[in-house]
């Protein structure tokens, strides 16, 4: 008959594991798009075009619809891009993060699923984030492309 103690140690065991797996499945050095927390956040706005004369936007300022694209963007698993390569062409979707501390921070995201962020930094992700704007339930609105920049 197992005791207590033994039921615990499997408990904990078995917990250990499954975060272990959770981890390789990640990659235990695998980037976060995100180098802040959603309570961070004070209001997102989003633009999404395929002609940038043509951009639309989308301004979230609700805290649990600001959570839901942040972790939506978080959860995206991605690699690091080293080349050269363009990345312009296809539908693009730029996340302009408002911080509290007065700090901006984007993330461009273009298919064929390329992300660019204000750091420099460069991923390929097989996540589309794209499909966060098309999943907030928030007016969009007509703007001029200079806004974009």
């Amino acid at each position: 008959m197992m005791n207590r103690k033994h039921i615990r140690n499997g408990l904990i065991g078995a917990a250990l594991v499954l975060l272990a797996a959770a981890a390789l499945a990640r990659g235990w050095d695998a980037p976060s798009l995100l180098p802040f927390k959603a309570e961070e956040v004070s209001e997102i706005e989003m633009y999404q075009y395929i002609v940038p004369a043509a951009t639309q936007k989308k301004t979230v300022s609700d805290p649990d619809q600001m959570a839901q694209v942040c972790r939506r963007i978080a959860a995206a698993s991605v690699q690091p891009r080293t080349d050269e390569q363009s990345y312009t062409g296809g539908e693009t979707t730029i996340f302009r993060f408002h911080l509290q501390d007065q700090r901006t921070f984007e993330i461009s995201f273009t298919e064929p699923h390329f992300v660019r962020c204000t750091d420099g930094a460069v991923y390929q992700t097989p996540a589309n984030l794209g499909g966060i704007w098309r999943a907030m339930d928030v007016p969009a609105e007509s703007v001029p492309e200079n806004e974009l920049f």
